[in-house]
């Protein structure tokens, strides 16, 4: 893990390298609100920072079962990418943050018992009939590789 500090910095001078996972049962997407900045309450799906010495399926798997408690099955797709800039950073350096993230497509492995870090304050399995409280790229993502007939 890198220091807080160390990170911080990093944070504040390039774009972060991200993961975020699609995980779908039954038809539904998991989505998560969020505890920190940026998007701070709002929802999203489960996501984080490659780590340096890690492959990207392993940060996939790693981001599946600390965040949200899951295993995954091994058909790990990689579907689409965010280039996302945000005015809002967790550090408070007042530069905002900027990610570009893989987006990557899973399922659980076996029935979901979903069980949240300390990073989210919620979960809920979204069937795309609600898409207005997504945040616009990532509704854009969903609703260019899932749901295309819920958000014409």
């Amino acid at each position: 893990m890198i220091p807080k500090d160390v990170y911080a910095s990093i944070h504040s001078l390039m774009p972060i390298a991200c993961v975020d996972l699609v995980i779908e049962y039954e038809g539904k997407i998991l989505l998560v609100r969020r505890w920190d900045e940026p998007l701070k309450d709002r929802w999203f799906i489960p996501g984080g920072h490659l780590q340096r010495d890690e492959v990207v399926t392993q940060a996939v798997k790693r981001i599946a079962r600390t965040e949200v408690g899951l295993d995954l099955r091994e058909e790990i797709k990689l579907v689409d990418y965010m280039d996302l800039f945000f005015t809002t950073d967790p550090f408070g350096h007042g530069k905002g943050t900027r990610t570009v993230s893989l987006v990557f497509k899973a399922a659980p492995r076996g029935e979901p018992s979903v069980c949240l870090d300390s990073h989210h304050s919620e979960f809920c399995w979204w069937d795309g009939m609600d898409e207005r409280r997504l945040y616009g790229p990532l509704r854009d993502v969903l609703c260019r590789n899932f749901l295309p007939e819920l958000c014409r």
